[in-house]
């Protein structure tokens, strides 16, 4: 037993702790006023016709035990509640439409709320983020948050309205009859929440494998081939099936619970019925108890139940859309983050983007966790340069271009454009002095035509033929879809979007990934040649690519090494020759 009040206080303590957030959920996502005003009064409606009911039951059955009374104004009573159930399921059923009409109009107000501040948080917010917790975020935690206001908002008014009403009414009418009622059921319905709440956490977990076991069987269609040839079919088969067993052993123990509350809902209600029949039995032939006045208890008890455990269900559901609220409060915090940083630079006078422009790296340091990735960097790029990064694997070449795209922030030291701070420029605006080709394919949902010309600006058809036959895509139609393109074609769809922005300084992170190095070679030369006065920093490890450029850095294990021309770097015997005869730069044409 002590056990048990243990685990009810420390479950209450919980939820003690979430119901800390509602002043701000409420703050954060709320419908406008005159909405609010429209629930209220609708819930108070719905609660005052709740709690008068039983009344007018009670006064019709007993004029129906005599048949002069029922004659006389039985009629005009049984008519008169008619008319009011009328009214009371002609309001019910306009207000389930009218809420459920506002319902979906603010949740794509707040859903487009969060999405526009989600797109505009910095990189680092989704680097521990699966593409599952982002749509989890932006649709069902929006849609449990909304369900507050739109649905349990009214139903917890009513409720409340309904649980004092016949507390009221069962003090006033039944006095010893009420006091079995207050003792038992506020204990009963603490005992249900704390299993409700397990419950429910028990179903979040689930949720969670299920979520991991579905993106397992996506990676295993992706990289079929992968498993086939290094025979993994079996061992994949073994973690498919361990994860199936935890989802059902939570599943079990969910059902389990489920079962239990439902139980013991059952017992409560069926145990207080017939607490009220024998104590019906026991008052029938007092003085001042008559049929009607014994239903009309009866119903008041059932009322009071009934809107207890209602009013502990929406407790519950209320702390979902807590926790559904405080993953939200996570996008809040880092768009207010970004906000700040933004008066920051206002305060400072953002200046604008200046064309003629150089990089440089000043003693900069980065880190993604402990380990710095970058130690001491130090460098510049002049305007119009071609630069190769050269280096293993690992060494901190994506990280600079992350670096310099303003994806990140550097932890120690600066990065200058044109001289000036980073920290002086607007990052939107800086990236769009940047065409970037990144090492993976990125497609978007529609055609090569859409793929290519993503800015959303009208389009230069000229610019665009010019630019597909240089990426090698002219013999394929502009309106194919291209998500049906191979991955090399993908990967030239890259090159074509970043050549059609025309920005100042060109960024390629391995451009040769998933295009054989000749026809690399060929786009690259051609590039160079056109746009002669462009930037362009380029990783890679072909030596041909690395010989069309004009200096190269070397970096190793997040240090720069050597920087210097081709000849230059070769007669230094130093760390670049050593991969070239490591045969880490490989020579492919």
């Amino acid at each position: 037993m002590y056990a048990y009040f243990k685990e009810i206080i420390t479950k209450f303590r919980e939820i003690k702790e979430n119901l800390r957030e509602i002043p701000l959920m409420f703050k954060t996502v709320r419908p406008k006023g005159k909405i609010l005003f429209f629930f209220f009064i609708g819930a108070i409606f719905d609660g005052i016709i709740a709690v008068i009911f039983p009344l007018f039951v009670g006064k019709v059955m007993d004029r129906f035990l005599n048949i002069k009374h029922l004659l006389s104004g039985g009629i005009k009573t049984l008519l008169i509640i008619g008319m009011f159930l009328l009214i009371h399921t002609s309001f019910r059923s306009f207000l389930k439409y009218k809420r459920k009409y506002i319902n979906e109009d603010f949740l794509k107000k707040i859903r487009g709320k969060y999405f526009n501040k989600l797109i505009h948080l910095p990189v680092r917010f989704f680097d521990n983020k699966n593409p599952t917790d982002i749509g989890e975020m932006i649709f069902k935690d929006t849609e449990s948050v909304v369900s507050i206001w739109t649905e349990k908002f009214s139903q917890i008014i009513s409720n409340l309205m309904q649980f004092i009403g016949s507390i009221i009414f069962l003090i006033i009418l039944g006095k010893f009859f009420a006091i079995p009622f207050l003792l038992i059921i506020p204990m009963l319905v603490g005992a249900y929440m704390v299993i409700s709440w397990s419950t429910f956490k028990l179903a979040r977990k689930s949720l969670e494998e299920e979520i991991k076991l579905h993106k397992q069987a996506e990676d295993t269609a992706r990289y079929i081939r992968l498993i086939k040839a290094f025979n993994m079919e079996e061992l994949y088969k073994k973690r498919f099936v361990l994860n199936l067993n935890r989802i059902k052993d939570i599943a079990m123990k969910r059902v389990k619970l489920m079962e239990l509350t439902f139980f013991s809902q059952q017992i409560i209600f069926y145990g207080m019925t017939g607490l009220i029949l024998i104590m019906a039995s026991f008052f029938i032939n007092k003085p001042g108890f008559s049929a009607g006045l014994i239903t009309t208890l009866f119903l008041y008890a059932h009322k009071y139940m009934g809107s207890t455990f209602q009013l502990g269900q929406n407790l519950i559901t209320l702390q979902k859309s807590i926790v559904s609220f405080k993953r939200l409060k996570e996008i809040e915090a880092n768009y207010l983050s970004k906000k700040e940083e933004i008066k920051t630079k206002q305060a400072k006078k953002v200046l604008p983007i200046q064309k003629k422009a150089k990089i440089r790296f000043k003693n900069l340091y980065f880190r993604y966790n402990e380990s710095f990735v970058l130690n001491n960097i130090s460098f510049e790029i002049f305007e119009g340069e071609k630069i190769a990064l050269v280096g293993p694997s690992g060494s901190g070449k994506s990280t600079i271009f992350q670096l310099m795209l303003g994806f990140y922030s550097p932890e120690k030291g600066e990065i200058f454009f044109d001289e000036i701070p980073y920290l002086f420029y607007d990052k939107e605006n800086m990236q769009k002095e940047f065409s970037y080709i990144p090492q993976e394919e990125m497609i978007f949902p529609g055609t090569i035509m859409e793929n290519v010309t993503v800015d959303g600006a009208k389009i230069d058809n000229k610019r665009f033929k010019d630019v597909l036959k240089l990426s090698g895509l002219d013999s394929i139609s502009p309106d194919k879809d291209a998500s049906s393109l191979s991955v090399g074609q993908k990967q030239r769809i890259a090159w074509a979007r970043a050549i059609y922005k025309d920005a100042p300084i060109f960024i390629f992170d391995e451009p040769t990934s998933n295009i054989d190095p000749i026809h690399t070679f060929v786009m690259l030369k051609n590039l160079i040649s056109i746009y002669k006065d462009k930037t362009l920093i380029m990783a890679c490890h072909h030596m041909e690519l690395i010989e069309l450029v004009e200096r190269i850095i070397v970096i190793e294990n997040g240090r720069i090494k050597e920087i210097g021309t081709h000849d230059e770097l070769i007669k230094r015997n130093g760390i670049y020759y050593e991969l070239l005869n490591s045969r880490y730069l490989v020579a492919n044409i």
